[in-house]
């Protein structure tokens, strides 16, 4: 039975661990945007 305990904590792990790289990514990923958004497109736009 400790068996089954332990997988299912293992799989409950990774699940958390898998929300937590999500998590970052989106907000690691939201800033990205957010910089090409500030930085790209007042580049385009003061040449022009």
């Amino acid at each position: 039975m400790s068996d089954l305990k332990q997988s299912r904590a293992d799989r409950i792990t990774d699940w958390a661990l898998l929300a937590i790289l999500v998590v970052i990514g989106l907000f690691v990923l939201s800033g990205v945007v957010g910089l090409w958004v500030t930085v790209i497109i007042p580049a385009l736009n003061a040449p022009a």
